[in-house]
């Protein structure tokens, strides 16, 4: 099964977070990395994106 691939903007739609929340996020390795997909462009795995957004409602749910 091939995991569809996001471009930053539908990251950002996805996850509710800023760009720089993003990348700083990434910077600290508390969010996927993203791969090279051209020369300027940078994209996210769904399935990644996906699974980060699974944990962190499991975090939440369990700090609640």
């Amino acid at each position: 099964m091939t995991s569809r691939i996001l471009r930053e903007r539908d990251v950002v739609k996805k996850t509710g977070k800023s760009r720089v929340a993003i990348w700083n996020a990434v910077r600290k390795g508390t969010f996927p990395v993203p791969l090279k997909i051209g020369p300027n462009r940078k994209g996210w795995f769904e399935d990644e994106i996906d699974a980060w957004l699974a944990r962190r409602a499991t975090a939440e749910h369990m700090e609640a």
